[in-house]
């Protein structure tokens, strides 16, 4: 057995070289066109309705996020329901809060097929509260999570 006799101080420096900047800018990078169920406008002022498409079982999170430049969100309640032809499936009340310092708020997770079915067409409808209109322009995304499936020994 070989031994190499490195004083651990040594060690240490070596490990805060090659340590990621602190500082460095963090980018949005989008999720994979597989998992994007959703990305659409999200406007406070009025209700809005789009189809929704779970092609996969899964877990799902729905996202709110500054579609331009940061401004500061609070206060909008925004009450989501997913309906299969008139019959409901889930429904959601959520306040924004977003700030210069907090870019994307996590809305709501779901779960298909235990939630919602998937493989089936479902309307998302969002009514906005009567609190006063988010001035930014905010994007909604839903996105199936990535999750690596267990290997299961045969």
């Amino acid at each position: 057995m070989i031994r190499i006799k490195c004083p651990w101080p040594v060690l240490l420096l070596g490990l805060l070289a090659v340590r990621p900047d602190a500082q460095a800018d963090l980018r949005y990078a989008p999720p994979t066109p597989g998992r994007l169920m959703l990305n659409a406008p999200l406007v406070t002022e009025r209700p809005l309705e789009f189809t929704l498409y779970l092609d996969k079982p899964g877990r799902f999170y729905a996202e709110a996020m500054f579609d331009a430049a940061p401004c500061a969100v609070s206060g909008p309640t925004l009450a989501f329901s997913l309906t299969r032809g008139e019959k409901p499936q889930w429904a959601r009340a959520v306040t924004l809060k977003l700030g210069p310092d907090s870019p994307h708020q996590t809305l709501f997770w779901l779960n298909a097929p235990g939630d919602v079915p998937y493989r089936t067409a479902l309307t998302l409808r969002i009514t906005p509260s009567a609190a006063a209109p988010a001035a930014c322009a905010l994007r909604l995304q839903i996105t199936r999570k990535f999750e690596l499936l267990p290997a299961v020994p045969r």
